[in-house]
């Protein structure tokens, strides 16, 4: 459900400025691996941020925009 998707803190700094990032639209290990959430105020990650993993979202991404 979209609305338990609440963004989290920064793991490193604590600030509330996670944004996330896709690299690639090739759901591949090599092209999803810089993917994830990043900090904007200390420029950390990326990180797996919550239960669902990059593969996961992307799978989700591409349903969506098909449907």
């Amino acid at each position: 459900m979209l609305s338990d998707m609440k963004i989290p803190r920064c793991p490193e700094c604590q600030a509330d400025a996670m944004f996330h990032r896709c690299i690639s639209h090739i759901p591949t290990k090599a092209a999803f691996k810089r993917n994830g959430w990043y900090c904007e105020q200390c420029k950390s990650g990326p990180y797996q941020l919550g239960t669902m993993t990059e593969a996961k979202a992307a799978e989700t991404a591409k349903a969506l925009l098909s449907s």
